[in-house]
């Protein structure tokens, strides 16, 4: 079992007033399961209203790079579900940065 940093971005559909309170909703979700997970070793989120964007930066532990990518974003959907929202098109967006992401932005996490 290795440690993978994974990061990818996220778009986030709400009111521009709501945006902030919805990233931070989703972020003390994901510490609430770096808290009770084995797999989530930590995380950490930026937000930018004007592009409607979350950048989610996650370090996982998992078997091989895939496997860390399908932690971080089944932890990542799972913190935006227990913060009240939802994930609409969550399967074209899964796929699409599957393919994206499985090639070059998932590396071995220096601890």
């Amino acid at each position: 079992m290795g440690t993978y940093a994974v990061g990818f971005p996220l778009s986030v559909t709400c009111p521009a007033e709501e945006f902030f309170s919805s990233v931070d909703r989703v972020t003390d979700e994901l510490i609430t399961l770096e808290g009770c997970s084995r797999g989530l070793l930590d995380s950490t989120v930026s937000a930018d209203r004007d592009a409607c964007l979350a950048e989610f930066e996650l370090t996982v532990a998992a078997g091989s790079p895939g496997e860390a990518l399908d932690r971080a974003l089944g932890f990542v959907r799972t913190a935006i579900h227990a913060a009240g929202d939802g994930t609409p098109g969550w399967e074209e967006f899964w796929s699409h940065i599957h393919d994206e992401l499985r090639t070059r932005q998932i590396t071995p996490a220096l601890c």
